[in-house]
């Protein structure tokens, strides 16, 4: 019962969408089912997980005005269901308009670093079909020599701030000792960025984004922060 009143935390009256996920493996332990949405906690070896989905989940969840609910039966396997809120029944006409790609790039050096390897295939061909060059990094020192060894010819870098070896706000502030110049825009799955500002990003993305969204936060990227004095390299 404790564990059930901790999901619905929040939780109001109404009518709700749910969405359930349903797996048939070992179960979740009880001793463990009030941690499971605890930012890094983790039942696997260390190395082979963040401790971050189940949280990121939730929040993202929370963020909608939704809830998440848990059951899991030893031997029997897990079901998650995931409620937000259902739309009214009068629903507004919905207004389509057409949201047109920036210019392409014109072989424009761009860094992308992210930990998850399917993540930087997918935002590098996005790139690299508009018009860009793309190089990759998916550790934080793998991106740290990337952008020494290419510090004159970089121009924009796309950095993940959920990185598993070092914190993206530390990573971003290692470009900017290399180069100030080179604007950065921040991806995260967390709705609250903490405590990345523009000072450090040129830009936020918040996860799951389109194409078209992270083409035009690009583009926009460029231009801020060319127009915004920069301290000179040294």
């Amino acid at each position: 019962m404790k564990c059930l009143l901790r999901q619905l935390v929040g939780a109001k009256a109404g009518n709700y969408v749910r969405i359930g996920v349903i797996d048939t493996g070992v179960g979740i332990p009880p001793e463990n089912l009030e941690k499971i949405f605890d930012p890094f906690f983790t039942t696997k070896e260390p190395g082979k997980g963040t401790g971050l989905g189940l949280a990121i989940v939730q929040k993202v969840v929370h963020g909608h005005g939704g809830f998440v609910l848990v059951r899991s039966k030893m031997g029997e396997g897990t079901q998650f269901d995931l409620y937000f809120p259902a739309s009214p029944s009068e629903v507004p006409t919905l207004v389509h308009y057409t949201r047109s790609l920036p210019p392409r790039g014109r072989g424009e050096l761009v860094l992308v670093v992210d930990d998850e390897v399917e993540i930087l295939d997918v935002i590098r061909r996005v790139l690299e079909n508009h018009g860009y060059s793309v190089i990759v990094a998916n550790t934080g020192a793998e991106a740290v020599m990337q952008f020494i060894n290419h510090k004159d010819e970089i121009t924009g870098a796309i950095v993940d701030l959920m990185m598993t070896d070092i914190e993206g706000k530390a990573l971003i502030s290692s470009f900017r000792k290399v180069n100030p110049q080179v604007p950065v825009i921040a991806i995260t799955g967390l709705l609250d960025s903490g405590s990345v500002s523009q000072e450090h990003a040129a830009a936020i993305l918040v996860k799951p984004f389109s194409a078209t969204e992270l083409l035009i936060t690009l583009h926009r990227s460029f231009i801020e922060w060319i127009r915004t004095p920069r301290p000179s390299r040294e």
